[in-house]
């Protein structure tokens, strides 16, 4: 029972994540690349690619955490 519990609470979560994604009130930046249509996370690792590179060639010290998490 409380399986049928969590799928339905999840389709709620994922409806209203949904409209919330869609917003430009609320994802209108450019960095928001993964979670838009037509945006696809390459674009920001070699954003991010390109950042390291430069600031290896400047010699600065550099530190990157990177939260990966399963989609909804």
């Amino acid at each position: 029972m409380l399986e049928v519990a969590y799928k339905i609470v999840a389709q709620i979560l994922l409806a209203r994540l949904k409209v919330i994604k869609e917003s430009k009130e609320y994802l209108d930046h450019e960095n928001q690349c993964g979670f838009r249509n037509g945006r696809g996370c390459s674009d920001g690792s070699f954003t991010i690619e390109a950042l390291l590179i430069k600031r290896r060639e400047q010699n600065l010290e550099t530190w990157v955490l990177f939260g990966l998490s399963q989609g909804l």
